[in-house]
């Protein structure tokens, strides 16, 4: 599930200024098609209230590279001492192989895929079971979040989110 997802920030208006002010700070990240291990754009909450743009790596070290977690598995003990690190990955697309053909999922426009991380600036892409036509395809998925649940995802608050509707094409 999700090992692989693009980001492109040339495109869009919202992803130009995103682009902009990364490049400002002089943050480190790739764009394209990216890969567990790989340096990657996030929105994390500041103490102060704010949201920051930062990068992280994708993949919690431990025995193997953890690069996705349940959902249903948040409240273990392993993952307790992270769910109040929480980050969402900006994202456009993300792929899915079945049968062995890779599947680009995507919306018109960027959106945002709920992760936690460790404190090594790490992170895990958090899955749920898959929804409409996506079952067909793969029995998880990233949990996708649009600009308002991001935020409150961020700030503490559920992963309630609406299931969206994705296009999806043979990649």
């Amino acid at each position: 599930m999700c090992g692989r997802y693009h980001l492109v920030l040339d495109d869009k208006p919202f992803a130009k200024k995103i682009k902009a002010k990364a490049q400002r700070i002089s943050l480190s990240f790739k764009e394209g098609e990216i890969f567990p291990g790989d340096e990657v754009l996030v929105f994390a909450p500041k103490d102060d209230g704010t949201i920051d743009i930062t990068s992280k790596i994708w993949g919690i070290k431990d025995k193997h590279l953890i690069i996705n977690t349940r959902v249903e598995n948040l409240h273990a003990p392993y993952w307790q001492r992270l769910v109040d690190k929480r980050c969402a990955i900006i994202a456009d697309t993300f792929y899915e192989w079945k049968d062995k053909v890779k599947y680009a999922i995507s919306q018109d426009k960027i959106f945002y895929l709920a992760a936690i991380y460790d404190e090594d600036d790490h992170l895990s892409i958090i899955t749920e079971a898959s929804y409409n036509d996506l079952k067909e395809i793969h029995e998880r998925t990233p949990v996708i979040l649009n600009e308002g649940e991001m935020l409150e995802y961020l700030f503490k608050g559920s992963l309630r989110h609406k299931m969206k509707a994705m296009q999806i094409k043979k990649a």
